[in-house]
């Protein structure tokens, strides 16, 4: 419910992950090294929910495009919230807000297929941008 308002000209991800252990990076780059709290620049992240419909399934509900990640590490949102918000929302990716959109109801009509190479029962999948050279 917070993924896709603006703060500060940012929009401030956040997905359960088992564990809450975060997510790992060697995921998506597996030859390399990470520590807890390293940051991956360059990702698109695809948020996915279950539709209300009946028997559709998942469906993109919104993106964010060239976004940061955080290896196995929540952080904390700084700054007070109104009354009745929660004071601490953990995040796990950042984008500038101009990068992220939220689809519409009507908009949300990509289904996810299931399978192999396919998201789970996670509500986010991300992938590496191609460096263009």
């Amino acid at each position: 419910m917070w993924n896709f308002r603006e703060e500060g000209g940012r929009y401030y991800g956040y997905v359960m992950t088992k564990n809450f252990a975060g997510i790992d990076l060697s995921r998506i780059r597996p030859n390399n090294v990470w520590s807890e709290g390293d940051e991956l620049h360059g990702v698109d992240i695809i948020f996915i929910s279950r539709s209300p419909e009946e028997n559709v399934g998942q469906v993109v509900i919104g993106w964010y495009e060239n976004a940061t990640i955080f290896h196995k590490e929540y952080r904390k949102r700084r700054g007070s919230k109104k009354k009745g918000e929660w004071n601490n929302i953990d995040y796990l990716c950042e984008v500038g807000s101009e990068n992220g959109r939220l689809l519409t109801i009507p908009e949300r009509i990509f289904q996810i297929p299931r399978g192999k190479g396919f998201p789970g029962q996670s509500n986010v999948w991300y992938k590496m941008r191609k460096i263009q050279r």
